[in-house]
């Protein structure tokens, strides 16, 4: 009956700054997406590739959490989509469009799996198409 809320962008940035903080070198960092296209009914399964995935729980596109199946050590996550409809503002009216895709990911001293605030985003790097 609460709401948890991790730090901003900012607000992280700033803490990383101050005298005796490393900035975390663990933070995820995304960089590609396979396929690049798929279906707005959703099913499709998909890969994200990049940097210091071990701890990413979540995976949306198109502003729509996608469920993730498997991780592959720390580069790599693999899930399937769901529906998508005109929920992320990269999308047309109809949800059909590039749509970003965000990984989600819980940070030693910052926040935690149950509100993970390590984002990645690539933006409009999937196209949702009808067929």
């Amino acid at each position: 009956t609460g709401m948890v809320q991790c730090p901003t962008a900012a607000e992280i940035a700033q803490m990383c700054a101050l005298p005796g903080v490393v900035a975390p070198d663990f933070w995820p960092s995304v960089t590609s997406i396979t396929p690049t296209v798929g279906i707005a009914n959703g099913g499709m399964t998909f890969t994200v590739t990049g940097e210091n995935l071990v701890n990413c729980k979540a995976v949306s596109i198109g502003g729509v959490r996608a469920d993730v199946l498997y991780h592959f050590p720390t580069q790599s996550l693999q899930g399937r989509t769901r529906f998508v409809d005109a929920t992320s503002g990269s999308l047309n009216a109809t949800g059909l469009g590039l749509a970003d895709v965000e990984v989600w990911c819980s940070v030693a001293g910052l926040c935690s799996d149950a509100a993970p605030c390590g984002v990645d985003r690539l933006s409009g790097a999937f196209n949702i198409t009808q067929w």
